[in-house]
């Protein structure tokens, strides 16, 4: 990882380039373009939080407490499905690019980093849906959240 560090620093350009390109890429051939990363976890929380708070009748310490049973899955499924994507993607970039690695003399580290910077927008996006979502229910905001982006980039 540390010997990564001096050679990302060499092609920060190159980086930041690809990100862009596949950013607009992937939001432009969407219909509902970027809505789509805010509405996805949305959809997935009304879903299962229907199921089992409803369907199945789980109860959680959660119900009892300050904030819905919804604000309590979605808690869990903000760091869940960030890792999902950044793992899958990160995985499958290299087999999805190949006719780049193939065709041309292309820094092959690159690709890996460039998919994990974007579900990291995606997760943001997630990330302050859930903390509007809490700060309609708590009426009020914490200065610990400040501390968020902090956590996300460990």
């Amino acid at each position: 990882m540390l010997d990564l560090l001096p050679k990302l620093s060499h092609r920060w350009h190159l980086l930041v380039m690809l990100w862009r390109r596949d950013v607009q890429a992937s939001y432009v051939q969407n219909r509902l373009g970027f809505l789509w990363v805010l509405l996805n976890p949305l959809f997935l929380v009304v879903l299962y939080s229907y199921v089992f708070s409803t369907v199945m009748s789980v109860r959680t310490q959660a119900q009892d407490a300050h904030y819905s049973y919804a604000v309590f899955l979605m808690s869990g499924m903000v760091a869940y499905l960030a890792l999902q994507e950044a793992v899958m993607s990160a995985l499958a970039c290299l087999n999805e690019k190949k006719t780049l690695l193939i065709k041309s003399v292309f820094p092959a580290d690159i690709l890996p980093i460039n998919s994990v910077l974007l579900s990291v927008v995606g997760e943001l996006a997630t990330v302050l849906v859930l903390l509007a979502w809490v700060g309609y229910e708590s009426r009020q905001a914490y200065w610990s959240w400040l501390c968020l982006p902090v956590l996300m980039a460990a």
